[in-house]
């Protein structure tokens, strides 16, 4: 911390409190809960070879692979990282409660 004030614990809260509500207990992880790409729409080249928008957004293989549904290593491994960074504020005396 460059100024030496501390983090009040209110303004992580909300965020630590949703992300730690997302963790699925008995599997210590967290889950990818939709595709971003899901029913989004686009622009794409009809029939006569003019641009238009209103497309369903086009997938391939490793777009589905990015976005599957169901538990992430990386969001995991991001989770932990967050958790130990708000133990050592606490008990640094970083955080004000």
């Amino acid at each position: 911390m460059k100024r030496q004030k501390k983090l009040p614990w209110r303004a992580i809260e909300e965020a630590f409190t949703i992300v730690c509500g997302k963790v699925k207990v008995d599997e210590a992880s967290i889950d990818i809960e939709r595709q971003f790409f899901a029913g989004n729409r686009t622009l794409a080249k009809d029939e006569n070879g003019e641009w238009t928008r209103g497309h369903d957004a086009s997938v391939f293989p490793l777009l589905e692979a990015a976005g599957a549904l169901g538990p992430s290593p990386f969001l995991t491994r991001v989770f932990m990282y967050m958790y130990e960074n708000v133990y050592k504020l606490t008990y640094s005396g970083a955080l004000e409660f």
